[in-house]
């Protein structure tokens, strides 16, 4: 169990580097003989993690010290890797970190050879900075430095390799996870979202555009556990009908594709996010934005006393005069 610091900097190079690896396993992100760290101590002598040791045991002892004189010191070998992790420090004096690992989301990513897209949530491009790719080469080679290195100088701040993992550096380790871990979340989430919207799309053919968002309002249904009614403005039921609040984690599986219908073409995932589905991006997102003004109306009626929603019998005479229709409700205006 990771014990928190309060000054991570202030910890020796081989306790960073274990507490960094540590996260990095426990998260399912590094296999037992997978991935690498290292960091430059003020000396400029480069501590790095060793080379056939368990990640999810190692200790302080076991890290490895790499002398800026090319001595090495330590009871173990230093990682296989170490060669790219020295020409990066050489060819960038700014690198201070360097983290490589292999998580599957990103190196699924690098398999495709395509960069995971950092806009998908709230400052993600801010913390992952420039992201590239590398040419793939034979792990522990040069050549697998050279065009790390290539990628580093055109200013890049994680570098993604073909069909292998993933290179961040920063100006010191925990910089360069924090790089790391929002990139892999992005791509994580991306997947995810595909997986989500193909498995609605086979279900439902009616769908032809699916999205999904984090708007104010409506996540504040969102996380206290209270349904938005719907059944204050006509406009509101026409359009988005009941919205079901799901409990977290099951946009991560299949079944939303069973609950989202005709009848129900929206929905809000707790702690996370809504979806909204149409006939065509167009009309998903007029349920995204109808949504959200309605959970705005509604918050802003709770400010001025009690709110009188529609009665069943005006509401029966919504879906009659508007009724479903292959996934779309006909509005006559």
């Amino acid at each position: 169990m990771l014990t928190p610091c309060r000054n991570f900097s202030l910890m020796h190079p081989r306790d960073r580097l274990v507490e960094i690896m540590q996260r990095i396993y426990d998260y399912s992100m590094t296999t037992t003989s997978g991935g690498n760290l290292s960091l430059l101590d003020s000396d400029g002598d480069m501590w790095i993690t060793p080379a056939g040791i368990d990640k999810g045991t190692l200790v302080p002892e076991d890290m490895v010290c790499v002398t800026k004189d090319g001595n090495i010191i330590g009871r173990h070998k230093p990682s296989s890797e170490y060669p790219f992790h020295q020409t990066i420090y050489q060819r960038n004096n700014h690198v201070k970190a360097i983290l490589h690992a292999h998580p599957p989301a990103l190196a699924a990513f690098s398999v495709i050879r395509q960069i995971p897209n950092t806009l998908v949530i709230p400052q993600a491009a801010d913390v992952c900075g420039k992201v590239g790719i590398a040419k793939y080469a034979t792990p522990g080679t040069q050549e697998l430095a050279d065009n790390i290195t290539e990628s580093l100088n055109d200013g890049y701040d994680i570098v993604l390799l073909e069909n292998h993992g993933i290179v961040a550096i920063g100006p010191d380790l925990l910089t360069a996870f924090q790089r790391f871990e929002t990139l892999d979340f992005c791509a994580r989430i991306i997947i995810r979202a595909g997986l989500l919207h193909n498995s609605i799309y086979e279900a439902h053919p009616e769908i032809c555009a699916i999205t999904t968002a984090q708007p104010p309002n409506i996540m504040a249904y969102g996380i206290t556990d209270t349904e938005l009614d719907t059944k204050t403005l006509p406009e509101n039921y026409i359009l988005l009908r009941s919205i079901p609040l799901l409990k977290y984690g099951i946009e991560f599986t299949d079944g939303v594709a069973s609950i989202v219908s005709k009848q129900t073409p929206v929905v809000i995932f707790q702690n996370d996010a809504i979806l909204a589905t149409g006939s065509s991006i167009l009309k998903a997102f007029d349920r995204l934005e109808v949504a959200e003004r309605a959970a705005q109306t509604v918050l802003y009626s709770l400010s001025l006393g009690k709110i009188v929603p529609l009665n069943s019998e005006q509401v029966g005479d919504l879906e009659r005069k508007f009724p479903v229709n292959c996934g779309v409700f006909i509005i006559k205006e």
